[in-house]
């Protein structure tokens, strides 16, 4: 039995879904758009990363793209 502090287990496609490569993949297409991105990372096990073109002032920016 899990304790309440515990991520769940990941299926394979989340685990993918939610890796820095694919936020980064995500934030190279925010970026060829034309705007700034930024990879955030969230400390949610369940989306540890996330790529954003507009932050928060309290997001922890692991990356960003800008020209």
């Amino acid at each position: 039995m899990r304790t309440p502090d515990e991520a769940p287990p990941m299926s394979a496609k989340r685990r993918a879904l939610c890796s820095r490569e694919n936020a980064l993949r995500v934030a190279g297409r925010i970026f060829d758009a034309g705007q700034h991105a930024y990879v955030i990372r969230t400390g949610d096990p369940l989306q540890p990363f996330r790529a954003t073109a507009t932050p928060s002032i309290r997001d922890e920016v692991e990356t960003l793209l800008c020209a």
